[in-house]
């Protein structure tokens, strides 16, 4: 069993999942603009500052797309 000290960050990546309030912060942390991230969601850039800055909510299939290209989470399906 590998030591309690390397499962941590492992643990917490499979816990995260994007939201509002920690976009900023994950965009951030891999190094992305948000232009990038506007890109990827086929929405404009100010939607991305808007989202970010609390003014626009995190749609849900903006969500799944960030969950999944940030944690490799694919969209759960709903019916």
């Amino acid at each position: 069993r590998p030591p309690r000290s390397t499962l941590f960050p492992y643990t917490t990546l499979f816990r995260s999942e994007v939201t509002a309030d920690n976009l900023a912060r994950i965009r951030g942390a891999n190094g992305l603009k948000q232009d990038a991230i506007a890109e990827l969601l086929g929405i404009p850039g100010t939607a991305v500052s808007h989202i970010e800055n609390a003014k626009r909510p995190l749609r849900k299939a903006e969500k799944a797309v960030l969950d999944y290209h940030f944690f490799g989470k694919p969209p759960t399906e709903t019916n």
